[in-house]
């Protein structure tokens, strides 16, 4: 594990023991990512898909020996202080028992991409060399209610830290695309340097329309270039579509996702990131 990474389990949890004498935090680990971060940095094409927080049903009893069995057993102070097996736990997830049902709503637009979070042949998955993580923006704690039902000002207070926590974290894996599903007003709380020199995410009025899905109410795909480091040329894209009113993401028919993903890797090589 190099130092970065490990410097930033330390900080995630951290921010957990800050928190965690809220009602509303559930007592289980902070979730920093899940996914194969080895596997995804050996990846031709790099993407992070972004959540506000980790769901709470997260919060089941039985969540270490169902989602994270590397962690079955062991409470939060010991897992805290033992940096390899919480890793270990994160980068399994998606080897085990995922929310698979949250996770199929990005799967397709992935797939279109030549990209999955499963290893080849894993559950019935499709297979491809490319692989994913998923993150939490606002918060890498499990909370209940989901994020949506919490007051705003625990939602200032959470997402005040955690959002440099994600900051920090998507400066160390430099994905070619962050994939993000959910309202715009949380798009204030992407703080990449864009290529105006600012740290602003824009308005998406202003962002370039990367594909439209026709049909009673247009479903528009939309992305804006960003950097890792405002010295260097544009690196990355963020790609925003809407999610459905119970914050699933990408709330449109699953047959045109998987043409959605082919139309952002269009996008991506028209421009240069890949």
């Amino acid at each position: 594990m190099d130092a970065e990474l490990k410097a930033l389990i330390e900080e995630t949890w951290a921010e957990y023991k800050t928190f965690e004498s809220l009602d509303v935090v559930k007592k289980v680990p902070p979730i920093m990512f899940v996914g194969d971060v080895d596997a995804y940095k050996q990846s031709e094409i790099k993407i992070i898909t972004v959540a506000l927080n980790p769901s709470k049903n997260g919060a089941d009893p039985d969540v270490r020996a169902r989602e994270f069995p590397e962690w079955f057993g062991i409470d939060n102070a010991t897992l805290s202080k033992n940096p390899e097996k919480y890793l270990k736990g994160l980068q399994e997830y998606f080897e085990k028992d995922p929310a698979t049902a949250y996770f199929r709503a990005f799967e397709p637009i992935l797939n279109g991409m030549e990209t999955n979070y499963y290893s080849p042949g894993k559950l019935g998955h499709e297979s491809y060399h490319n692989r994913a993580l998923h993150t939490d923006l606002c918060s890498q704690l499990t909370t209940e209610p989901n994020w949506g039902g919490l007051e705003n000002d625990v939602k200032k207070s959470l997402a005040k830290t955690s959002s440099d926590l994600w900051i920090k974290l998507v400066k160390g894996l430099k994905p070619d695309l962050i994939l993000v599903s959910f309202g715009t007003a949380y798009l204030k709380w992407l703080k990449l340097e864009l290529c105006d020199g600012t740290k602003r995410v824009k308005d998406l009025r202003t962002w370039d329309k990367i594909c439209e899905v026709p049909g009673k109410k247009p479903y528009i795909v939309n992305g804006l270039l960003h950097k890792i480091d405002l010295k260097q040329p544009p690196t990355g894209l963020i790609v925003h579509g809407r999610n459905s009113t119970f914050g699933q993401p990408f709330n449109t028919a699953s047959g045109n996702k998987k043409e959605i993903g082919s139309n952002i890797l269009r996008y991506m090589k028209d421009h240069g990131i890949i």
